[in-house]
């Protein structure tokens, strides 16, 4: 890879460079054989401490609470996003549930507008939250790791072991850190010429086996077209490089936002479709096969944007049916549907972001509300209900 190309690769990730040059950067040596065009490179981390948010309300200006991913380990959960007033640049939002309360926690903000995407926690290894900025913590104590980057999920399988993936319009990316400092690069292309891809979701089971699922489109610059397709993308890191592995389409747009493994050879993704349907397939680890999805109505958009397995028979997607929260249960055999409590005064305009599940009988799902409020769900293995976020606004 040249210089060139390192540079833009870090600025795509965001990771800090100095003079328009790596300020710490050395070769971490050729990808293995099955890698499409992937480099990777090393880079020491930039730490910062952390500021409190701003806990005043602001009352009659714009103001917004987003809680936009989760990551449950034991009996707490870490959830992320951000939130911002009148025009002022927006701030990096965590959230603590301990169990009984969500509690709002201390976090640093990068450039000027700051929003975290995803969050993977290890119960004794604590946390990575990748977005703009990337932050490193647990509870209390957060620190910048990247000021900025192009990340859009991340899993993590130890304190040292973490792959975050994202795109830059046209090329799918990912970085995996251990603890110290990043190695970047590039996955594989799509199988036709995309004019986009995103790679929206991420699930490891161990440092050797992640699973990564988006989409890419092609046909036509403008939209709607009849010749423009979205079809979906899947791809497998074993430790050393990506496989772009066949993918099942079932309509002329099809989108995966969400995966989630127990094993090399058990994974659920799920997303949506062109008739705006609920879509979720599972990999076996040969195939990936599309599973019947119960839908809340014939008319009206529907999607899945998160999902967790505790087990191969055992997972909970979570997403909305025109502004209506949903759930959609697996149990081995078939999907359920499930209806949630709509956060009050909402109006049909709510959306559920992230979810996930400590234990078949132990979920959390965020998002916002249509009054611009951060709000949370609690699946206990029977039911949902409301619990009350802490919103800075």
């Amino acid at each position: 890879m040249t210089a060139s190309r390192v540079i833009a690769l870090l600025a795509f990730l965001g990771i800090a460079t100095a003079c328009g040059s790596a300020a710490t950067l050395q070769s971490s040596g050729a990808p293995a054989s099955g890698s499409s065009a992937t480099s990777t490179t090393t880079t020491s981390a930039t730490t910062a401490p952390a500021t409190s948010a701003a806990t005043s309300p602001h009352a009659g200006v714009k103001r917004a609470d987003l809680l936009n991913g989760v990551s449950c380990a034991s009996q707490q959960c870490i959830a992320v996003g951000s939130y911002y007033y009148g025009t002022a640049a927006s701030h990096t939002l965590i959230e603590l549930w301990t169990g009984s309360a969500w509690r709002l926690e201390p976090s640093p903000d990068g450039p000027k507008y700051s929003s975290l995407q995803a969050v993977s926690c290890d119960v004794a290894a604590g946390c990575l939250a990748v977005g703009s900025p990337v932050l490193a913590g647990n509870g209390d104590r957060w620190r910048i790791v990247s000021p900025a980057s192009a990340l859009d999920a991340v899993s993590c399988t130890a304190a040292g072991s973490c792959i975050a993936v994202g795109a830059n319009t046209r090329a799918p990316l990912y970085a995996s850190w251990n603890g110290r400092a990043w190695h970047t690069g590039t996955m594989h292309a799509p199988p036709q010429q995309a004019q986009s891809v995103t790679v929206a979701g991420v699930s490891c089971t161990s440092a050797a086996n992640c699973m990564a699922v988006g989409d890419y489109s092609y046909g036509a610059t403008a939209r709607p077209s009849s010749t423009y397709r979205d079809k979906v993308l899947a791809e497998q890191w074993n430790g050393s490089s990506w496989r772009l592995l066949p993918t099942v389409n079932i309509s002329r747009i099809d989108q995966l936002t969400a995966v989630s493994c127990t094993s090399p050879d058990n994974c659920t993704a799920v997303g949506t479709s062109a008739q705006q349907y609920p879509l979720a397939e599972r990999w076996n680890g040969t195939a990936w096969r599309v599973e019947p999805v119960p839908v809340p109505g014939t008319v009206g958009y529907t999607q899945l944007a998160a999902v967790s397995c505790t087990s191969a028979v055992s997972c909970v997607a979570v997403g909305t049916y025109q502004g209506q929260p949903i759930a959609e249960s697996w149990n081995g055999k078939s999907w359920r549907r499930r209806q949630l409590p709509e956060p009050p005064a909402d109006n049909y305009s709510a959306q559920l972001n992230g979810g996930s599940c400590a234990s078949s009988k132990a979920c959390i799902a965020v998002g916002v509300s249509g009054n611009g409020l951060s709000y949370a769900e609690r699946y206990n293995g029977v039911s949902w209900r409301l619990t009350t976020t802490q919103n800075p606004t």
